[in-house]
């Protein structure tokens, strides 16, 4: 009878010693559980903060290297830009800015140029080129970003809906709306404004939007 009853308190020693192990190995996975939630919800708010801060550098101040003389003495070869895009998001072009666009000139066998220019006209504004002068709308542009630059390429050029015209600064060097190779820019192929260059150092600062001809 003694060794019975002992055999049977072995027993139960055991499925207690089982019992203890199985809620051990259940608290174990469930920490496991709960490490990994947290090391992915930590990834998850990393990931977004990546994504948030990207968002901010597209919209505020991406970067962009200036290459070619076409808005000398205003801009020149190398100069590194910050360009933002929330303006055009909010409103659209005005005239003056100076605006970094996509357009159909190739670039190489898979990619097309972008340009770099002025806007000189926006919907609605008529714009004519003659005796190397600008005019809008019949009344002569200031132009004093130019520097007294002759303007050539004379012609006459209505500025649709949603599209703007465009002229580099260094116009005898300048690839732009007077061409119909680039023609005027539509509003999906603007980039982005130029407002703040950021190298060379001794340039640092903000740019000229040629606020002597906003206004008509």
């Amino acid at each position: 009878m003694q060794e019975n009853q002992q055999q049977m308190k072995k027993v139960a020693d055991v499925s207690v010693a089982n019992a203890d192990n199985s809620k051990a190995e259940t608290k174990t996975e469930e920490s496991s559980e709960k490490t990994l939630m947290t090391e992915l919800i930590e990834w998850g708010k990393s990931i977004l903060f990546a994504l948030f801060i990207g968002g901010l550098l597209i919209l505020f101040a991406r970067p962009s290297l200036v290459i070619g003389a076409s808005m000398n003495d205003t801009l020149h070869d190398k100069d590194l830009l910050l360009v933002e895009k929330i303006s055009y998001i909010l409103g659209e072009p005005k005239r003056g800015d100076i605006v970094i666009c996509d357009t159909q000139l190739p670039l190489n066998d898979v990619m097309n140029k972008s340009i770099i220019k002025r806007v000189i006209g926006i919907e609605g504004d008529e714009i004519t080129i003659t005796d190397g002068v600008v005019w809008r709308n019949g009344k002569l542009l200031p132009e004093p970003y130019i520097g007294g630059v002759y303007t050539n390429g004379e012609g006459s050029w209505k500025v649709p809906k949603n599209k703007i015209f465009v002229l580099g600064d260094n116009r005898p060097y300048s690839n732009d709306s007077r061409n119909s190779e680039v023609g005027m820019i539509d509003f999906s192929d603007i980039k982005g404004k130029a407002y703040f260059r950021i190298y060379p150092f001794n340039k640092l600062g903000g740019l000229d939007n040629g606020s002597e001809q906003v206004n008509d």
